[in-house]
């Protein structure tokens, strides 16, 4: 029985190492960046890749998500970049707007020439 719990336990904290594994790359390698639009424009390992946000990233009342088809861009009508994080002045749904973050480096890959998201 101890066995099983020890060998439970080990798989667990695999997982948990193979979680953090999954934090993306793409800063590391992506050293000049801008934003045309909700499009992230980079200069990668001397070549150049963009990654349009607006498929991965929403407006959530004024907050920034990682959501599937997102499409932030509209309702977000200022954003601007600090390293790895992405700012924006956000629509709350009220007429109002919030500022808001949201960490790039979080679920963006950089391989062979192409930014994706991991």
């Amino acid at each position: 029985m101890q066995h099983i719990f020890s060998l439970t336990l080990i798989t667990a904290l695999a997982a948990l190492v193979d979680l953090s594994a999954a934090r993306g790359n793409w800063f590391e390698h992506c050293g000049s960046n801008s934003l045309q639009g909700a499009t992230l424009l980079s200069s990668c390992d001397g070549g150049g890749a963009s990654i349009n946000l607006n498929d991965y990233i929403a407006n959530d009342f004024g907050h920034l998500d990682w959501r599937n088809g997102g499409q932030f861009g509209p309702s977000c009508p200022s954003c601007w970049l600090d390293y790895d994080i992405l700012r924006c002045n956000c629509g709350r749904g009220d007429g109002s707007l919030s500022t808001t973050d949201i960490d790039l480096e979080e679920h963006l890959c950089y391989s062979g020439n192409s930014i994706y998201y991991c």
